[in-house]
Formats: C-alpha cells, sequence, structure tokens
C-alpha cells in the first residue's frame, strides 16, 4: 500500500508537470496490480489523450465505458478520443447518448457541434451552438462554433457578429481569427481581413500548419489590395502539403517568372485561374517571352 501511494504521488507530480510518459508508466505498474481498476483506466485514458496517443486512450476508455455505460466523464472523453481517430461516425451515438443523460452537458454540446459541422449538418450545428452559449455566455468556443454555423449557411453577416464576438473573447486563438478573417474577405473588406492575419503572424504560439494557412489566405488579401509582389510572397505556401485539406489551395506552379506588375510590353501575360475547394478563386500570372 506505501508503495502505491507512492506511485500515485509520483503520477499527480507527473500529471501536473506535464510529464505524461512518467505518468503513464506508473500507472502501468498500478494496472498491472490492478487491471479492471476503471478510475486508473480513465486517468491513464485521458494521460494518452494528452500525450496525443489516440489509439491508446481509446482502448482506455472503450474499457471504462463498457463498465460504466452512464460514466458521463467517461462517455466525453472516449468519444473525443474517436474523434481524434478519425471515428466522427462512431462518436456521433455516444454524444447524443450522453446528452440524453445530462442535456445541458457543454462539453457534449461542443464535441458533438463538431462532429456535425464535419458531416455538413449546420443548422443542427447551429442550434447547439446557441444552446452551449446560453450555459456558458462567455465561451470563445461556442462563439466560434456558432460563427461558423453561420459562416456554413451562408448568413455572413451573422457569422461576423458571432466570431467577432470569440475574437474579442480570445484575441489570440488562432482558429476563429482565421475563421473571422475569412468572413471579412467574403465581405469584401480585404483590409481587415489582412490585418487580422498580420496579427496572427506575430503570434509565437502558433503551428507551421496554421502559420502556412494565413500567409495562403493574407496572400488573396494582398492581391485584392493591389500588393501584387507581397502577395506572391505568400501565394507559394498554398502549395504546400503542411495545409488542411479542407483548405483552399494551389495545386499548380508556373515556372516561368511570375508577374509583380512590371510593364509588359513586349511580352505576353498568362492568367491560369481555378475555382478553388471554397469561394476562392484560385489565380496566378507570369510574364513570357512567347
Amino acid at each position: 500500500m506505501k508503495n502505491d501511494s507512492k506511485t500515485k504521488k509520483i503520477i499527480d507530480k507527473a500529471l501536473a508537470e506535464g510529464n505524461y510518459k512518467i505518468a503513464i508508466a506508473n500507472l502501468d505498474q498500478l494496472l498491472i496490480l490492478d487491471p479492471n481498476n476503471t478510475k486508473l483506466l480513465m486517468t491513464r485514458g485521458e494521460t494518452y489523450l494528452r500525450d496525443e496517443n489516440f489509439e491508446a486512450g481509446l482502448s482506455d476508455l472503450a474499457k471504462v465505458v463498457e463498465a460504466e455505460n452512464k460514466n458521463i466523464i467517461a462517455l466525453v472523453n472516449f468519444s473525443v478520443a474517436l474523434i481524434r481517430c478519425n471515428m466522427q461516425n462512431d462518436a456521433k451515438p455516444v454524444l447524443e447518448y450522453v446528452l440524453e443523460l445530462d442535456p445541458l452537458n457543454f462539453n457534449a454540446l461542443i464535441n458533438l457541434c463538431n462532429i456535425y459541422q464535419s458531416l455538413g449538418k449546420s443548422e443542427e450545428c447551429l442550434k447547439l451552438s446557441v444552446k452551449a452559449i446560453e450555459i456558458r455566455p462567455n465561451s470563445m468556443i461556442a462563439y466560434n462554433n456558432l460563427g461558423t454555423a453561420f459562416g456554413d449557411l451562408n448568413m455572413v453577416k451573422e457569422a461576423r457578429e458571432a466570431l467577432s464576438i470569440a475574437h474579442q473573447i480570445d484575441p489570440t486563438y488562432v482558429t476563429t481569427a482565421i475563421n473571422l478573417g475569412q468572413i471579412e474577405v467574403k465581405l469584401g473588406r480585404f483590409l481587415e481581413g489582412s490585418l487580422i492575419y498580420e496579427k496572427l503572424l506575430a503570434l509565437k504560439k502558433i503551428s507551421p500548419a496554421e502559420l502556412a494557412l494565413v500567409k495562403y489566405y493574407l496572400a488573396f488579401c494582398y492581391f485584392h489590395l493591389g500588393e501584387i509582389s507581397k502577395g506572391w510572397d505568400y501565394y507559394e505556401y498554398g502549395s504546400g502539403s503542411i495545409l488542411p485539406a479542407t483548405a483552399c489551395r494551389s495545386r499548380r506552379r508556373f515556372n516561368q517568372p511570375q508577374w509583380n506588375g512590371e510593364s509588359i510590353d513586349g511580352k505576353t501575360l498568362l492568367i491560369w485561374r481555378e475555382q478553388g475547394l471554397g469561394d476562392e478563386i484560385e489565380f496566378s500570372t507570369c510574364l513570357t517571352d512567347v
């Protein structure tokens, strides 16, 4: 028992310091002695999720919900593991079941909203977002989801209002800022969109994928503002594999020198135009002697 108590202190300390692998190693020791302990399984499953070992977390949390099918916290965490393992269709009934047990469960509302969004069910996402805001009126993520749902329903002004609130609550949350920038562009407010993206470039905590996406979207703002040279500097980020699959991206590059607004006397201006995955029109221009 003394050893167990010491091990649990090590686990608590490791979790507090973010040393997830140390915590998992010690949880392994306890679970060898008590393999069906749902509390330990739950803790290890949650720790696996924090360590981004989603499949291992899914396995532990599945055992917990099998033994305790009305454990709401375990069910929500189980749904998160399913989502992170790209099993949204399996997570959906789990979250719907949670909301049957607890209709005001905020985390279940948010996660189910995200699933509905991925499935293209924007109206359902809108309803859940409104409900989430009623529960937590100052929730940035709830307003972000509301704005995204409005945007998907082409209610652009309403989307801008919701996303602006979300951005005011947390100006450093990159996803909301990107969403708001896209809405500004849809409204033809290219300067406002560029200012949002430029502020994101100055953030220290931004992932390489988010940074590439911001630069790519910023390129279109610059093009519309007539800053062609600056636009080309960032447009090339659209051809990289780091962007998410849903991002509007370039699928082709010209080998010829790009046009930067100089005189075209004696040369031919070539323009390649293609409809992107979203509402954006993708284009490239270059000069050639042909």
